[in-house]
């Protein structure tokens, strides 16, 4: 089957939506960026929440479209409808936009400046602002150099330096086609894993200016006390395939002190039957059978 011709200068902005609180802020932020060539794609992962009733009002607009899953993908990882999203797409820019997060209105036209000088990258970073909910305050994030090779941004994302969301991006479309988001569960550390693969095509080339507004809740994945059994296979999952990836740097020492860092952490907000599965998950190597044995006695205790 032949792959659809991309329309040049044309950007999709696709929406991979569950949530209904705040997908209309997030469509309106899509159709009012300043640069005019633009579709907006909405893939309704079979929400129980009637999105259609917030979508069906932007039909009118021909730069939207609607899709509807007949089964949710998103269960398992959300990444399964992030990768849906790119069958639609018909621009030669790509953007993924969160159904809970707000582009600002010159995202796309700041970025494309970038993909216009520096032709060799393949994705392109705008600055976030995160939003917390539940403070209604936001914080400004550190900006990125305004391009870094693979190697460089590897360093520093090795140093916790490059934090991001996976909405904080533009991609050429016939890259991230070709690669595809990374599938790991509930799509813990597949932003990450993503991210390193389509900069190692042609470095990254970021915006100082803030682009996006990120929204920081309860209901996210990310949220700490959710998911802790998929968080931590997909931490170890993560973790294997950086290490097996020719690509990147890394030792079985680095490997280990990451698995155990995320591990614990998930270990500590679970409860007390998913402490234990924790324990049965994470690999010897990294957590021997005597430093299980105490964190067991420590749970017994405390409990």
């Amino acid at each position: 089957m032949n792959e659809k011709k991309l329309v040049s200068g044309l950007v999709s902005i696709a929406i991979p939506a569950y949530k209904k609180k705040w997908l209309k802020e997030a469509i309106v932020s899509a159709l009012s960026q300043d640069y005019p060539n633009i579709e907006v794609i909405i893939v309704d992962d079979h929400s129980p929440q009637n999105l259609r009733e917030v979508v069906v009002p932007f039909l009118i607009d021909k730069r939207v479209s609607y899709y509807y899953n007949e089964i949710n993908l998103g269960g398992k990882s959300v990444t399964n409808n992030w990768n849906k999203c790119l069958e639609y797409v018909n621009g030669e820019f790509f953007v993924l936009l969160c159904d809970d997060d707000v582009l600002m209105p010159n995202f796309v036209s700041e970025l494309l400046k970038l993909a216009h000088k520096y032709p060799k990258c393949n994705i392109f970073h705008g600055e976030r602002v995160l939003y917390h909910e539940n403070t209604y305050s936001f914080e400004s994030m550190e900006s990125w150099p305004e391009y870094e090779s693979f190697v460089d941004f590897q360093k520093e994302k090795k140093k916790v330096k490059r934090k991001h969301t996976i909405t904080e991006f533009l991609y050429r479309s016939r890259c991230i086609k070709e690669k595809k988001y990374i599938v790991f569960p509930v799509g813990y550390f597949s932003d990450d894993a993503s991210i390193l693969e389509i900069v190692a095509t042609g470095g990254i080339a970021s915006s100082q200016t803030p682009l996006v507004k990120i929204r920081i809740s309860d209901d996210q994945i990310s949220s700490e006390e959710k998911y802790p059994i998929e968080k931590t296979k997909a931490a170890i999952m993560y973790n294997e395939w950086y290490m097996n990836n020719p690509m990147l740097e890394v030792s079985q020492q680095e490997i280990k002190n990451s698995v155990d860092w995320w591990a614990y952490g998930f270990f500590q907000s679970a409860n007390i039957i998913n402490k234990i599965l924790i324990l049965y998950l994470v690999p010897k190597f990294v957590w021997p059978l005597k430093q299980k044995i105490i964190l067991f006695i420590k749970m017994c205790i405390s409990n």
